[in-house]
């Protein structure tokens, strides 16, 4: 009888600190209508041409470049925004409710249109701003409309599409859909295709989990998915598959009760730190292994330029997109000091750095840790695998920042960044008001017996 008591009063401890951290938010009331097919349609589309850019452009560019917003691509995601703007009666309020949940996004757009000023390509920056600007008004329709399993499942079908997609182009049309060195499909390059492979993954992987009723074909796209993974021969997105994959058999693991979590934490930490000297000591061979050289394939040359680069402007960066430019610009001694023409950093911080300069890098390194807190202490109130969504997410995010210009452009890596972001903000306090009604009644109930 004690120790009921004990727990009971335990419980209630706990649930009244929660209530002192946390104030509980309802939930969005536009969740509660049911979404018409055309409007599913429309996201679901939206979402594919964000994976794949636009068909015009799949028979045409086969670049290693960073995609440019271009007129048309705008044009049609500012209509998107404004479609879904529409679609919640025009209620400005909702959208200030998730800038508040999280003001350093809005921030960081701030930092790229004001960096316009003094980029050396004004017009690219605006443009790709823009682009920027409309994918974010578009996620944060999605989390104001949609619960998040609803955004997850269409991203899936979009992702589903996608993969079918790249898989016809390198089986049906291996012209265009594989390169000398390895799987293109649809999209410019199998760098690309081995990045937003391994975001499409770990997104199937927990809509697979979700969406019980869609599991076959989400495990047929999975597999295909995989296997477009292997065939890009991208060896870091190859790496980044396997800790996605790592990550949804290990998330589940904080739902354990409170007094596990040191020891959690201290077992993740060793995992990760044990992994980290075994690549460092044996960096050699494993690169040999892999089929790559010790620089990862001469990436690694870059970056030395490209730092005293950003030292030479390291607070605001060149502009938004305005370093790559041409010879006689900033890029040029980098260029000439490397041998080739690289097209962006092949670093997602460093390619921020060059852009919006330290302070922009340090906002969104700000966004990524506020993210990783809030999801990791969301997943423990959900009942169901979609709270995991915020931390595979991210996952993705590592992997494609390491070697490749991280995620800062207008496609569904970044949409589902956005829609990650708001959800983790947002869905922590609604979570644990959920879990504080579940904690009350319990409590209830155990005082009547």
């Amino acid at each position: 009888m004690s120790v009921r008591i004990d727990a009971v009063r335990s419980e209630r401890n706990e649930r009244h600190t929660v209530q002192a951290l946390v104030v509980p938010v309802a939930p969005s009331p536009f969740h509660l209508i049911p979404a018409a097919k055309s409007e599913l349609l429309v996201v679901v589309a939206t979402m594919t041409l964000l994976f794949v850019d636009q068909p015009a452009k799949w028979f045409t560019e086969r670049t290693d470049g960073v995609p440019p917003g271009g007129n048309v691509m705008s044009l049609l995601l500012i209509s998107v925004a404004g479609y879904g703007l529409f679609n919640i009666s025009f209620r400005f309020d909702k959208y200030l409710e998730l800038f508040s949940a999280e003001p350093l996004l809005p921030l960081l757009l701030g930092l790229m249109a004001l960096s316009t000023l003094w980029s050396g390509a004004p017009s690219r920056t605006m443009d790709t701003t823009l682009a920027l600007v409309a994918v974010t008004a578009i996620g944060m329709w999605l989390t104001v409309r949609f619960p998040l399993s609803t955004i997850v499942g269409m991203a899936a079908a979009a992702c589903t599409i996608s993969a079918l997609l790249n898989i016809a182009f390198v089986v049906a049309l291996p012209k265009y859909g594989v390169g000398a060195d390895g799987w293109m499909g649809a999209l410019p390059n199998r760098n690309l295709l081995g990045r937003n492979s391994t975001m499409a993954f770990g997104l199937l992987l927990v809509a697979m989990k979700t969406h019980r009723r869609w599991r076959l074909p989400l495990v047929c796209a999975t597999l295909i998915t995989a296997v477009l993974l292997v065939g890009a021969e991208s060896k870091t997105s190859l790496v980044g598959g396997l800790a996605v994959a790592g990550m949804v058999v290990g998330l589940p693991l904080l739902r354990a009760r409170r007094t596990l979590y040191g020891a959690i934490a201290l077992a993740f930490i060793g995992m990760v730190g044990g992994f980290a000297y075994l690549v460092y000591g044996n960096l050699s061979l494993l690169s040999t292994s892999l089929g790559r050289e010790a620089n990862l394939t001469g990436r690694t040359e870059i970056w030395p330029p490209v730092l005293r680069a950003i030292g030479e402007r390291p607070l605001w960066g060149y502009g938004w997109n305005g370093f790559w430019t041409d010879w006689s610009g900033p890029s040029g001694k980098v260029w000439k000091e490397i041998g080739f023409r690289a097209a962006h950093a092949h670093n997602g911080p460093m390619e921020a750095a060059l852009g919006i300069g330290l302070v922009g890098a340090g906002i969104f390194l700000a966004i990524f840790v506020r993210t990783a807190v809030r999801g990791a202490r969301v997943i423990r109130f959900y009942r169901s695998s979609i709270g995991m969504f915020p931390l595979i997410l991210l996952t993705s995010v590592v992997s494609a920042s390491v070697t490749e210009f991280g995620i800062l452009v207008h496609d569904l890596f970044y949409l589902l960044f956005v829609v990650a972001v708001l959800a983790a903000a947002r869905g922590r306090r609604e979570a644990l008001a959920g879990a504080l009604g579940t904690q009350s009644s319990q409590l209830t109930s155990e005082r009547r017996t």
